[in-house]
């Protein structure tokens, strides 16, 4: 074989990888600067049924666009504080809701409506109100007992790394003095999922904290009720070439907590207010600073209720309405709804 042949070959050899590894590298480029959808729910206690039947109607309105892929895989990360971390975990590490790999959000919803008689016993009879403010002023107002017993139920002893999509709980670490984040992608992170669904829902005057080594975790509705700019800033480092972030972020639920010049004069009044106001003002804060921001769509589902509900709420009757509210929600917001759902259809394939 001629010298010039060879060279042929070699020329036509060397072209065909040169175009491989340029289309490897476009493909790479692609994938860094994609867009990346964010899940992130509140905490509320009992209120979280809300987000439950919000992410059933996006569910729904994705299995309509051809999506039958898990939901939780539909986000390139879900994030959760409180309450929204028990449905962060839900959807992402294998428990007792799931069929065929799947949650679903159905037992979930009817666990909700069901399981606050569990974590919240109330005091009944005569001068309860009463018997529970003197509980508190001694002790924490509920034993975590039912509440840890829930947990096992759902998720056993799975580790939080079980999860197969990114998931990011809060809580905060009294012993530091900072926030307390456990990754399922941290190798050095290896607790429990109940344990982190424990620890980030350990409201305080409601739940004792949660003791995990040397820390000493609480509800991270302390320092993030709205996880939504935690897990944007951690969507940053995981993806800092891409071009959008979607943040897609469910409240519980709002109602404009206001204390009269007398509601602060002691410390049973205070008792009742600081948890529901510290958690408003926070959620305010997260709104403001992520509306606008560039290269994001922060996509805020979140109304006003009607009547101020408590996160330890258990009466069916209540309960019921807070579905009617999370309906109402959908409906007055179908339009951002469907888009949402288009997008994520189309990226996942099956959209138009």
């Amino acid at each position: 074989m001629t010298v010039r042949i060879w060279q042929r070959i070699n020329s036509a050899f060397t072209s065909s990888k040169k175009k491989e590894l340029l289309e490897q590298e476009r493909l790479e480029r692609e994938e860094r600067e994609k867009e990346r959808f964010i899940l992130c729910v509140d905490g509320g206690g009992m209120r979280g049924i809300i987000p439950v039947v919000v992410l059933q109607r996006l569910e729904e309105l994705l299995k309509e666009r051809g999506v039958n892929k898990p939901l939780a895989k539909c986000f390139d990360l879900i994030a959760g504080t409180s309450t929204g971390g028990l449905i962060a975990l839900s959807l992402t590490i294998p428990n007792s809701f799931m069929k065929d790999d799947q949650v679903d959000l159905n037992v979930l919803r009817k666990s909700y409506l069901e399981m606050g008689r569990f974590i919240f016993p109330q005091v009944q009879g005569p001068g309860h109100s009463i018997v529970k403010s003197l509980l508190m002023l001694a002790s924490y107002k509920y034993s975590p007992t039912g509440l840890e017993k829930l947990l096992r139920s759902w998720f056993s002893d799975k580790e939080l790394s079980s999860s197969e999509v990114p998931v990011m709980i809060i809580a905060y670490d009294l012993t530091t003095g900072k926030d307390y984040v456990m990754r399922s992608w941290d190798e050095r992170c290896t607790i429990k999922a109940r344990e982190a669904a424990r620890a980030t829902s350990a409201a305080p005057t409601y739940f004792p904290p949660f003791n995990y080594g040397s820390h000493v975790l609480v509800d991270g509705g302390v320092i993030a009720n709205n996880p939504a700019m935690f897990a944007y800033a951690e969507a940053k480092k995981m993806w800092p070439e891409s071009k959008r972030i979607t943040v897609f972020s469910i409240s519980t639920g709002t109602s404009n907590h206001n204390m009269d010049k007398n509601s602060g004069s002691g410390l049973l009044s205070w008792a009742e207010h600081i948890v529901p106001l510290y958690s408003s003002a926070q959620k305010r804060s997260v709104d403001f600073l992520l509306n606008g921001l560039p290269g994001t769509d922060y996509i805020r589902f979140d109304q006003k209720l009607a009547e101020r509900i408590s996160m330890d709420e258990t009466d069916p009757r209540v309960l019921m309405k807070l579905v009617e509210y999370a309906d109402k929600l959908c409906n007055d917001k179908k339009d951002e709804l469907s888009s949402l759902a288009d997008r994520l259809a189309k990226e996942d394939g099956k959209g138009v």
